[in-house]
């Protein structure tokens, strides 16, 4: 090879320099260093290491790949020189061997995966003399070690990550279409090589290669990107996005404010590698700050590379399922960082849990966490979650946190108030946590510092009219010397005040609020209440004290329009049932108690003021039986005009109504209705006729049987239905002497029956629900969903001005598509758009794949089981059937009691075994099986086969040259009597032998039976059944199956078998 080809080199260097990027420095030096005869020793110490185990491989068919390396070594030399890419060929098969011997089942892939290679291999040793200077022969010779190294990569990406014993199996399975692609690739380039490796196609190896890797690329991207949606939606970790609750908490905190806990001792010791500080408690009063330290640790441990996973608990949403909710957002978190992890969650957990039980997700989490290395977990607001939350939630914790670094590195951080609970779980002496108080004087005079920085910031930002107000700044000095004093650590207290004197207008209130600032936040709480509730315009439709009630009572958090179109509605529904919308500036009136969310959902701004007013016994507060009355009713009211959407008959008279009327909470009355009325009779006892609810449940029966009478709906529905159950008694008992009980019972019953059927859509589910209904409720949500729809996507509606048009469509934009599971908490929230909800049905509704990674069921599944075992048995059962030739089938025989042959019986050691002929070593213990240069005897002074298959269990051997017929004795032991053993073979006395055939291998016939066996115990074996001289039908049927009758002491004794031969076969 005079000079190397530019294009072969730089395919070299680009594959070389892909591999290389994926390996660690003590390997590279390691395959570099390595030749190959270091490669043949360590697989045959391998080799004797696994035979002293008793676990032993067909190493040899590692031996081709090996041969094939050596033989491309010496071609491919010259282009490597000056290079280490040569040794890279057959480098990384010593370390991969020694990695996975422990673990015989990847041990095993590999030697399969290189015998692969090998067979795809060019035969460079006849080609390589004759095209040595063709730059093209150079150039497919370069792609070549591309396959191969390709190869080398992947293989070693799977061996040196941590825990990879457990996930090999799953990464291989989705590694084999890939690999698959690489044997068509190396054998298209070795197909070129044979063809000596014309330029033209050449050029098209190339053009091929690439567009081959491009779209497998492309292909695995893809199916990657499936699996991570299809994770994600089964882990269903829909609500406030962990990383955005950071970003909004960095965003509202000062720079550096929080910087002193960071460098605290006890925070670096946790956020190091070391076996100090395990768990970590950062614990402090309400409003102290806590999410916001959390939050600049989680952007600082980010931030120099730490593997940080967080959730911050909430009182919103479903406290009964907090501690798994917390799981899969951890394990999402994990998942969505670490996207190689994916394909193991998804073959292993997802189709064995169709639901992501708490369970499942404690076995998988540390499994995670042990693929990771050293991991670090934050939790604030533990405190917010009930009691027996936080017990469980504090247990599961401390069972993942781990110091070994064997396995992985876990370290939690708690964040949260001082409850008794709390307390108890983490001073156990088993493992006590290290407690960090923001009370403590070192601690606590960081956070007045930093507490002073966000005053001075504040202040410097106040209404203009603050300057005429107070022209020399005093009493703003003396506001920030009050504030510091009296905050008591508090930034939630601070943040509270100064909200205050936005609304102050001369100096003398300016000085009452210095003078009267109370230092705790209950007090502050009321002191705000107060204040709000004397405001001009606060007691508009139900003022101050309505708008919190329905945020406080509320069965899952409000959209801002939802609770405008609520409070649109007189209280407890008296008075006229159709009043104007307020306008959203009427909820400023509850500010700094409320918020509006990033989902337009209005929430308190801490959960201490939720439990100020659950507790608090001020008049300005509507007691809890009022305000579950005031939710009831609205309800009620709501599904009334919901129902008279049904009577009209012109659709789009009623995307008019609809746009017109006060719809907007319709779809958590559908929801909650039943829940609200329970809560209050509960509460209230027994409903009379001059209860406003009551009149309001009359009126919906009314309307409801009116409706349904003039609809035909219910027909043979209400004849068909389930019984009620002691269930639906005991929840509606106070409303059973009322009409719309039977109503209440329908929609019970119909959540009942769709919550224990699988659908496998929501538009079943919908179906389902609409057929199976006894009320019109199922259908009033089907058409009011198909309405808001309609008018998402219209431009105008006639006698609809635009501008209204487009406001209705802004409100309903976050919330227009519901899911359509009715038991589901996501309902009635809605979606923004149908393939986001149909990402979130789908969990309600889990497929089952196949298991072979290379069937198209394991990507599309199966909507049952039963389906999937079907297809199993079918396609992929273990028990195959090897077909015999007929030339090798034995002789039928039928058996009578006219002729004995004597069989000689198998030994109780025989018992069991499979049928390899005698002397014929196992498939495990033959030579070609070894590397090992040891000499085996073969029987009968034959060689076996290079290739030992199907022969070596046959009675003959079809590579041996053809004996001598009338000297080779019949070598089956089928007829092994004294006599038949002196027989010749006679090939036309055995019709299916009868033709020209291969003859059967020299093999020694059986030992000869010894003349003189020891008497028979007579009383032990029982032949006879009686003296007539007949069998017993059990020793006919063991006669007829080919199986002996007895074996006594050791000894086998011939068992009689009678056989009727034809007049042919006699003579």
């Amino acid at each position: 090879m005079t000079s190397p080809s530019p294009q072969a080199r730089l395919t070299l260097l680009s594959a070389f320099e892909r591999f290389a990027a994926t390996v660690t420095p003590d390997d590279q030096r390691v395959f570099n260093n390595t030749k190959l005869k270091d490669v043949r020793d360590e697989a045959i110490s391998i080799e004797r290491q696994l035979r002293a185990r008793r676990t032993q491989r067909n190493m040899a068919r590692l031996e081709p790949f090996l041969r094939d390396a050596e033989h491309y070594s010496k071609v491919v030399e010259v282009l490597c020189n000056g290079t280490p890419y040569l040794s890279w060929v057959w480098a990384p098969v010593k370390l991969m061997l020694m990695i996975t011997a422990d673990s015989i089942g990847a041990f095993e892939k590999l030697i399969e995966a290189y015998g692969k290679i090998a067979d795809m291999m060019p035969r460079l040793d006849r080609f390589a003399s004759a095209l040595l200077d063709d730059f093209n022969f150079q150039i497919v010779l370069a792609l070549v070690y591309s396959d191969i190294v390709e190869f080398h990569r992947r293989a070693y990406k799977f061996v040196r990550r941590k825990s990879w014993q457990i996930l090999f199996g799953s990464l291989w399975a989705g590694f084999e279409v890939r690999f698959n692609s690489i044997l068509r690739s190396l054998a298209y380039h070795s197909e070129l090589v044979d063809k000596e490796a014309v330029a033209a196609d050449i050029s098209d190896a190339v053009r091929r290669y690439k567009e081959e890797s491009e779209k497998w690329e492309q292909q695995e991207r893809e199916w990657e990107a499936t699996k991570i949606r299809t994770v994600l939606s089964w882990l269903e970790t829909s609500g406030t996005i962990p990383a955005d609750a950071v970003e909004q908490l960095i965003h509202d905190c000062l720079p550096n404010s929080c910087d002193w806990f960071i460098q605290h001792y006890q925070t670096q010791s946790w956020l190091d590698d070391s076996g100090n500080n395990a768990l970590l408690w950062l614990c402090g009063k309400p409003g102290a700050g806590k999410s916001t330290i959390c939050s600049s640790l989680v952007r600082h441990a980010e931030t120099n590379s730490i593997n940080v996973f967080y959730y911050f608990c909430s009182y919103l949403g479903n406290s009964t399922e907090g501690p798994s909710r917390l799981l899969r957002s951890l394990i999402s978190q994990i998942l969505q960082k670490h996207q190689d992890l994916v394909t193991y969650v998804h073959d292993v957990y997802f189709r064995s849990h169709p639901v992501p039980t708490k369970k499942a997700l404690l076995q998988l989490l540390p499994e995670l966490l042990r693929s990771l290395g050293s991991v670090r977990l934050i939790v604030d607001g533990i405190d917010e979650w009930e009691p027996r939350d936080q017990s469980d939630l504090l247990k599961d914790l401390t069972q993942i946190i781990s110091t070994d670094r064997s396995a992985y590195i876990c370290k939690v951080m708690i964040a949260s108030r001082t409850t008794l609970e709390i307390s108890r779980i983490l001073h156990r002496k088993s493992r006590p946590a290290v407690i960090v108080s923001l009370s403590e004087s070192d601690e606590g005079l960081a956070l007045s510092h930093s507490i002073g920085q966000l005053v001075d910031d504040k202040l410097s930002d106040l209404p203009d009219h603050f300057t005429d107000l107070d022209p020399e700044s005093l009493i703003v000095a003396q506001i920030k010397q009050a504030l510091l004093e009296k905050s008591n650590g508090m930034f939630l207290w601070v943040r509270l005040v100064l909200n205050l004197l936005d609304a102050v207008y001369s100096p003398e209130e300016l000085r009452a609020i210095v003078d009267d600032l109370p230092s705790d936040l209950e007090t502050l709480y009321g002191r705000i209440l107060a204040r709000l509730y004397s405001v001009n315009g606060a007691h508009s439709h139900g003022g101050v004290s309505r708008i919190i009630s329905w945020i406080c009572f509320a069965q899952r958090p409000l959209h801002k329009y939802e609770l405008l179109h609520a409070l649109s509605v007189p209280r407890y529904g008296t008075g006229s049932d159709a009043q104007s919308v307020p306008i959203p500036s009427i909820l400023d009136h509850c500010k700094p108690f409320i918020e509006e969310r990033s989902d337009t959902t209005m929430v308190f701004v801490h959960f201490s003021v939720k439990e100020f007013f659950l507790k608090s016994t001020m008049p300005q507060i509507v007691p809890e039986v009022q305000a579950q009355l005031d939710l009831a009713s609205v309800c009620v009211i709501n599904l009334i005009r919901g129902l008279e959407l049904l009577g009209a008959d012109d659709s789009l008279a009623d995307l008019v109504r609809i746009v017109r009327g006060g719809y907007r909470l319709l779809p958590y009355a559908l929801d909650f209705w039943i829940e609200h009325c329970s809560l209050y009779a509960t509460q209230e006892g027994f409903l009379g006729v001059v209860n406003p609810l009551a009149r309001h449940l009359t009126r919906l029966h009314n309307t409801h049987e009116n409706l349904a009478k003039k609809l035909k709906h219910l027909g043979n529905i209400r004849a068909t239905a389930e019984p009620r159950n002691n269930e639906f008694c005991t929840q509606l008992e106070p409303f059973a002497h009322m009409p719309v009980f039977q109503t209440m019972t329908g929609v019970l019953h119909v959540r009942r029956i769709i919550a224990r059927r699988d659908c496998e859509s929501g538009k079943d589910a919908e179906a389902f629900a609409i057929q199976h209904d006894q009320t019109l409720f199922s259908i009033l949500a089907s058409r009011f969903e198909n309405a808001i729809g309609d008018l998402l996507v219209r431009q105008e509606v006639l006698d609809i001005p635009n501008a209204a048009l487009r406001a209705f469509q802004e409100s309903y934009a976050s919330t227009a598509f519901r899911c359509r599971y009715p038991n589901c908490h996501r309902s009635s929230m809605g979606f923004t758009s149908k393939q986001l909800r149909t990402q979130h049905e789908a969990v309600h509704f889990q497929r089952v794949y196949c298991n072979i990674s290379t069937c198209q069921f394991n990507r599309i599944g199966f909507a049952k089981r039963a389906t999937l075992n079907t297809h199993s048995r079918t396609h992929h059962s273990a028990e195959t059937t090897v077909p015999i030739p007929s030339q090798v089938r034995q002789p039928k025989t039928e058996i009578s009691r006219d002729f004995d042959v004597n069989f000689p019986p198998k030994t109780h050691q025989d018992r069991g075994k499979a049928s390899t002929p005698p002397d014929v070593p196992s498939p495990s213990k033959t030579p070609q099986d070894s590397l090992l240069p040891l000499p085996i005897p073969t029987p009968g002074g034959y060689s076996l086969p290079q290739d030992f298959s199907l022969s070596e269990h046959l009675d003959f051997d079809p590579t041996t040259a053809t004996p001598d017929l009338d000297t080779q004795p019949y070598p089956s032991d089928m007829y092994a009597d004294p006599l038949a053993a002196n027989k010749h073979f006679d090939p036309q006395f055995y019709p299916p032998f009868g033709r020209p055939r291969k003859t059967p291998s020299p093999r020694p016939p059986s030992p000869p039976l010894p003349s003189s066996p020891p008497p028979r115990p007579p009383s032990s074996l029982p032949r006879r059944k009686s003296d007539d001289g007949r069998f017993t039908d059990e020793q006919m049927d063991a006669m007829r199956r080919g199986q002996r009758l007895r074996n006594y002491g050791g000894y086998n004794y011939p068992r009689p078998v009678n056989i009727d031969l034809s007049p042919a076969e006699k003579e």
